[in-house]
């Protein structure tokens, strides 16, 4: 009889043992967070978030961290782990800005990178400029960031304008360039490419204003 209970004690004991592994998350406090990134330390503004998780339990910390890391545009990948005894460390992987999106409808500027991922807006930027009079969607955004880039590389030129369904930008030699939002990346800049070198091989037979790419026959005016 004493060896039976013996036995259901045992299991007990040891069924509680395993429940309380499984559980150990509970009562285990976060108390002192890091963050890092492919840059380096995190911005500001993710350390302050990341710096709720203080004080709660393993696994509210888990919990909190997914939700608030996924929310945030400016970050693409992350992980995080715990270390012994209350230490939780975050990585992330940060979209970088690369182009800036002003509408002529709000004051602050959208920030997105060369794939059109928006990762932000602010109220000053010095980064390349995309002047739009309307809403774009992301396929929209990727196309003039990479028009823009592609002609900041090549010319130097820092701002475009989305105008309803076409860009319009201007060289450094005074020319107006129009192009459509929806064509060739690759051919529009090389047919650019192409009539610029004809004009400066001859610049004395052409007085022309505009460069327009919107149609398959470039048109100069």
């Amino acid at each position: 009889m004493l060896r039976r209970i013996k036995r259901v004690l045992v299991v007990l004991v040891l069924i509680l043992i395993v429940l309380g592994l499984f559980n150990i998350d509970r009562f285990v406090p976060i108390n002192e967070v890091s963050c890092t990134s492919q840059f380096g330390p995190c911005n500001e503004e993710v350390k302050q978030e990341i710096e709720t998780v203080r004080g709660k339990s393993l696994r509210d910390s888990k919990k909190r961290l997914k939700e608030m890391l996924s929310g945030l545009d400016r970050i693409g990948e992350f992980g995080f782990k715990y270390v012994f005894p209350t230490k939780m460390e975050v990585n992330i992987n940060e979209i970088k800005p690369e182009v800036a999106v002003k509408n002529d409808n709000e004051d602050n500027y959208k920030l997105i990178n060369s794939k059109g991922k928006l990762v932000g807006d602010v109220s000053e930027t010095l980064l390349p400029l995309i002047e739009v009079n309307r809403d774009l969607n992301e396929a929209e955004y990727e196309y003039s960031a990479q028009i823009l880039l592609s002609l900041n590389d090549l010319y130097g030129i820092r701002t475009i304008r989305v105008i309803d369904n076409y860009l319009r930008a201007e060289l450094p030699s005074g020319y107006e360039v129009l192009m459509s939002m929806d064509g060739d990346i690759d051919v529009l800049l090389g047919s650019l490419r192409l009539i610029l070198f004809q004009l400066n091989e001859k610049p004395q037979e052409f007085r022309i204003n505009t460069i327009d790419l919107r149609y398959k026959n470039p048109v100069i005016k």
